[in-house]
């Protein structure tokens, strides 16, 4: 198997900044820095992370792996190295973690075998943003993985 590199865009709230996490809209624009993630097939099964980017909280990347093994009810059988650059500032509204999630789970997908479809890349997004933020509004992760400018409301229960 070669090696995959995915990588996906940082965004910016233009409107509805913390808003959007209570159901009002929120206008969000994705931006030209990016998370870039490299996905190196191993021959055995060991997974190594390792980021260029000193501040990186290496866990997250691990939480993202294994909730797109979950989403997909599969099992590795051979390892990787997942190398991480990203461009974006981290903590700095940018959606950083949203990029790494979108840029992991399509590296995985990928090396899993699956098509790269960006509704599911996008649901495990979400899901490894729950663990990092608690109640995501679900905007950061859905503007990194599709780009361009969003008109996003979060979907709450009546």
């Amino acid at each position: 198997m070669k090696q995959i590199t995915v990588s996906a865009p940082g965004k910016l709230i233009l409107l509805g900044e913390h808003a959007v996490v209570y159901g009002k809209p929120a206008i969000i624009v994705s931006v030209a820095k990016r998370c870039f993630v490299t996905l190196t097939p191993r021959n055995d099964k060991t997974i190594k992370i390792v980021s260029e980017n000193q501040d990186q909280v290496l866990d997250y990347p691990e939480f993202i792996i294994s909730k797109t093994l979950e989403y997909f009810h599969k099992k590795l059988t051979l390892g990787f190295d997942l190398s991480i650059n990203s461009q974006i500032p981290i903590n700095g509204g940018m959606g950083s973690s949203s990029a790494l999630a979108v840029s992991i789970a399509g590296a995985v997908s990928l090396f899993l075998g699956q098509k790269f479809d960006k509704e599911k890349i996008n649901a495990i997004a979400y899901l490894a943003e729950q663990k990092k933020h608690g109640n995501p509004s679900g905007g950061d992760n859905s503007t990194c993985c599709f780009g361009g400018l969003v008109w996003f409301r979060k979907e709450t229960p009546d």
